[in-house]
């Protein structure tokens, strides 16, 4: 079953950290990914850059409306994110507690959306980029989605399963994953060696994550004309976020790996 892992910290902590702490914690996520990459554990996984740098798009009664900065202003901001393949959630836990940011920060564990069942496509992933990653994280109101009715559902998915269509016939759709209700979340934290595991997302706002996609662009502007196409509900905000640079560091060599395997 797939999971999707969100790294949420709070970004003052990475700032202050000196170049040798920084380089530390750089070097553990590229021991971790390789041993998950070596045992077939991870599908995708990415860094992104701090949030100062994000790009939230929302389109209200057909006009798109762009802003700075996150979707949302809170201390602890998501760094990056898995997916992983694993036995369930126990094990999606298990995995939880090893990342690096769980021993300051937290890891949100949610399982990914059960495509059959909602009678749409399961995405493909694809490793091969030729220009900027960026990811887009999508936001809204989970009861206007479980008010719906099968048809309304029904409606609903084959506009998400034409735009999949859409950006992959343009090449810039390297992948994305839908996800189950936040009630079905965990939320995953080690405090001096001791692992604290929580039922529920990891914020209770009205607006919760329930998917996103990973782009390939040529620049932000076109990233945010994808991310005003995305169909999500009148005025729910789509969150863009460039995957962070990894040349120069120890994952550089890891993200190589994962384009060869694939």
């Amino acid at each position: 079953m797939r999971y999707l892992l969100t790294l949420y910290s709070d970004e003052s902590l990475r700032e202050a950290s000196p170049p040798e702490e920084s380089k530390r914690i750089m070097d553990e996520y590229t021991a971790l990914t390789k041993e998950w990459l070596d045992a077939g554990l991870m599908l995708s996984g990415e860094g992104l850059d701090s949030s100062s740098t994000a790009t939230t798009v929302r389109v209200r009664g057909g006009e798109r409306v762009i802003t700075d900065g996150p979707f949302a202003e809170s201390k602890e901001q998501l760094g990056g994110y898995y997916v992983v393949d694993c036995g369930g959630a126990d094990e999606a836990i298990e995995l939880a507690a090893r990342i690096p940011v769980a021993q300051h920060g937290c890891v949100e564990v949610r399982p990914v959306m059960n495509y059959e069942a909602m009678g749409a496509e399961a995405p493909t992933w694809r490793s091969e980029f030729r220009g900027k990653k960026y990811v887009l994280t999508l936001w809204g109101d989970e009861a206007v989605w479980e008010s719906w009715s099968p048809e309304q559902l029904q409606q609903e998915m084959g506009r998400w399963d034409e735009y999949d269509r859409e950006a992959s016939a343009a090449g810039v759709l390297l992948g994305g994953e839908g996800l189950e209700p936040s009630t079905t979340a965990k939320t995953v934290r080690v405090r001096g060696g001791e692992r604290i595991v929580s039922d529920g997302p990891f914020a209770e706002t009205k607006e919760q994550l329930g998917g996103f996609y990973l782009l390939d662009c040529k620049n932000l502007d076109q990233a945010i004309e994808w991310a005003a196409k995305v169909p999500v509900q009148d005025g729910e905000p789509v969150e863009i976020r460039p995957v962070m640079d990894y040349t120069g560091t120890s994952y550089e060599d890891i993200e190589r790996q994962a384009e060869v395997s694939t």
